[in-house]
């Protein structure tokens, strides 16, 4: 795999090793797992392509109780799932005896705490990471996640499509947010990311703030974290009529329930990206220096504008062409058709 160094393969072939040391000589479905550990130490996107997994285990062994080790966000997007039992954001908390350890993430910590924890089962990315680079294979993240546990899931039990869930609280949130600006018809924009070769040009976002403002008659909603406040508000002071910023403002689960409201959602390469497209609100994607594919959203209103250059996939921090990145090569013009085709 291009973007596969000798460490990261080093990584993932002893993750490949520690499983199978694990699992010598046994059959997963006739272990009959009563708790079950996944490790997703992963950015939002990430833990939005793996609920499906969650979903499989769930409906394979209901009676067993489900830990995962996440991110602390992880915790505030994932609050109203009802396929995890709980959710943990530290290792010292990983004290119980788990019999079935799912290894979604695959560093040297969670390898080192497998063997340590030495469960009856264990399940890992690494083996079809190594796998599948070896048969030429790069699939989209919704195929890896499901081929992690595809061993162990009846084909009844068998789903590929992630899910976000929210309460009638982050309902009733998101309602009080849209009754209390006035909103009618809006739009959602995300543009920033966490990377800065993801971004795609502010004066672009303003530029379709404002077609969509006087040409579609959508209110404007940026959104974010606290921390892209700052962003936010250079654009919108760039722009002559009210927009609106949730930065800060709302949790993950209440931005999921006002992102089923909205007309449109247009964003770079990021989280709310994906939690968009999972529930099914009308996205168009900018991508950068990802690699072509396996990251793109997986909902069925979704859209995505991505320039792929003969450097790609990058490490997403040192740019061959920084004149002109790829993801400044997507125009305003390509947006609006995509644009039209979503809203038509």
């Amino acid at each position: 795999m291009k973007w596969m160094n000798y460490g990261e393969k080093a990584k993932l072939l002893a993750s490949m090793m520690a499983s199978r040391l694990l699992n010598a000589y046994q059959n997963p479905l006739k272990i009959p797992f009563q708790h079950i550990l996944f490790i997703r130490l992963d950015e939002i996107g990430d833990l939005c392509n793996t609920t499906h997994v969650f979903r499989m285990i769930r409906r394979q062994y209901p009676q067993a109780k489900t830990t995962l080790l996440c991110k602390s966000y992880g915790k505030e997007l994932l609050a109203s799932n009802l396929d995890i039992d709980v959710i943990i954001t530290e290792w010292p908390s990983a004290k119980e005896k788990f019999d079935l350890i799912i290894d979604l993430r695959c560093n040297w910590k969670s390898i080192l705490f497998s063997l340590k924890a030495w469960p009856r089962f264990r399940l890992d990315r690494g083996t079809v990471r190594i796998l599948d680079s070896a048969r030429g294979m790069y699939p989209h993240e919704v195929v890896t996640n499901y081929r992690v546990v595809e061993s162990v899931i009846n084909e009844a039990n068998k789903t590929m499509e992630p899910n976000m869930a929210f309460s009638l609280e982050d309902q009733a949130v998101a309602e009080n947010f849209i009754i209390q600006h006035q909103l009618g018809a809006f739009a959602l924009l995300h543009i920033s990311s966490r990377r800065e070769l993801k971004k795609w040009p502010v004066e672009n976002f303003c530029w379709l703030a404002a077609y969509l403002f006087k040409e579609k008659k959508l209110s404007i909603v940026f959104i974010g974290d606290s921390s892209e406040s700052a962003e936010i508000e250079k654009a919108q002071q760039q722009l002559s009529f009210k927009t609106y910023n949730t930065s800060g403002k709302l949790t993950l689960t209440q931005l999921a329930a006002l992102m089923t409201k909205a007309t449109i959602y247009i964003g770079n390469d990021s989280g709310p990206l994906h939690m968009a497209s999972i529930l099914n609100t009308p996205c168009i994607g900018l991508y950068g220096p990802a690699p072509k594919d396996i990251f793109y959203p997986v909902g069925k209103k979704t859209a995505v504008i991505h320039h792929v250059l003969e450097c790609n996939p990058c490490d997403q921090v040192h740019c061959v062409h920084p004149e002109n990145p790829c993801i400044n090569r997507i125009t305003t013009n390509e947006v609006k058709i995509k644009l039209e085709e979503l809203l038509s």
